[in-house]
């Protein structure tokens, strides 16, 4: 925690990182249930690596909103395109780790763990990218702009021609 403090100097932003962690549980359980793995030690140090891979997906998108605040977007839209923009990356690199852990599914004392690690990171990546952006919206009580229909709406007496 002390880590992301100083990386990300915003206690906010250290809360939303954490709770984004757990997301990959779900992939994990179903993997493990799927392939009948068994849930042991080293299935526990694939959980923690996976945490860190979700802590890192939401650190990067969480840094490309503030690059996008800093440059003057609205926080709402700063939101949708720092979600459009890393959506990509963070896809890539979550099936290079995937592609990576299927050599390791079959062997014996490292298959549970590269099954918790593929399962948790494919649910945890596409929750990230829908979870993450919906949490920072709330958090910092982001709306949407006024389109001009709207204010043009909302101008009007209610009288028609």
């Amino acid at each position: 925690m002390i880590l992301l403090m100083i990386q990300l100097q915003n206690i906010p932003k250290m809360v939303l990182t954490l709770l984004t962690a757990p997301l990959g549980i779900i992939g994990v359980a179903i993997g493990l249930f799927l392939t009948n793995s068994p849930m042991g030690f080293v299935v526990q140090l694939g959980i923690l690596a996976l945490a860190g891979i979700i802590m890192r997906n939401t650190i990067i998108l969480m840094d490309q909103i503030d690059q996008l605040l800093a440059a003057g977007e609205s926080l709402w839209d700063a939101i949708i395109s720092a979600t459009v923009i890393r959506c990509r990356p963070i896809l890539l690199t979550a099936a290079a780790a995937i592609l990576a852990m299927i050599p390791l599914i079959s062997s014996t004392f490292w298959g549970p763990m590269a099954v918790a690690i593929a399962a948790g990171l494919s649910g945890a990546t596409v929750l990230t990218l829908l979870v993450l952006p919906v949490m920072y919206a709330a958090w910092y009580k982001a709306q949407p702009a006024a389109t001009v229909d709207d204010s043009a709406k909302a101008n009007t007496s209610g009288t028609s021609c």
